[in-house]
């Protein structure tokens, strides 16, 4: 990772970090695991996040690439099985006819109180 610094990325020196790096994707979600997401989905977002981590790395901070990836890869995976959760709601909501708000569910709890 020391040939690629935040100023200069080569399309190369890019698909070269993903390959040398890739294993952290892998190992942060045997350690700390997808949450409820697949493991492929889980492994769709940690790339992202280690992809993120190789445009915004900066040596000049002080901290380690591993320390900075595992992070972000930590903050996309999470993001997505949160977008994942979102989604699954709000189609719940719809097939309870509330458009996914929970809003008719709410007066249908009221009417029953």
């Amino acid at each position: 990772m020391s040939q690629c610094t935040r100023k200069a990325l080569t399309a190369q020196a890019v698909q070269q970090a993903m390959r040398q790096h890739g294993g952290l994707v892998h190992a942060f979600i045997q350690r700390r695991g997808g949450g409820e997401i697949p493991y492929e989905e889980a492994l769709q977002a940690g790339r992202i996040g280690l992809w993120r981590a190789i445009q915004g790395y900066d040596a000049a901070r002080g901290t380690t690439f591993s320390t900075y990836a595992w992070v972000a890869i930590y903050r996309h995976i999470h993001r997505r099985a949160k977008e994942l959760r979102v989604c699954e709601n709000m189609s719940l909501g719809r097939a309870m006819g509330d458009g996914g708000n929970g809003a008719s569910r709410v007066a249908r709890m009221r009417e029953n109180e």
